[in-house]
């Protein structure tokens, strides 16, 4: 099951997603060359996935 997930989101587009947005060239690629502090790559990546995975993408 995939509880408060999108229905229309399949398994392994979820796991494309996750293996994507949290893989650490593109952390790398935000913090270190273009600057971003932690803690806002963290809220892009958690909005990001929220909004892509979830059925409510406000919850937090």
């Amino acid at each position: 099951g995939k509880p408060g997930a999108r229905a229309e989101v399949s398994v392994e587009e979820a796991a494309d997603l996750l293996y994507g947005l949290l893989s650490p060239e593109l952390y790398l690629l935000f913090v270190r060359e273009r600057g971003w502090t932690r803690e806002r790559w963290e809220q892009w990546v958690g909005d990001t996935l929220r909004a892509q995975l979830c059925t409510v993408a406000g919850n937090r």
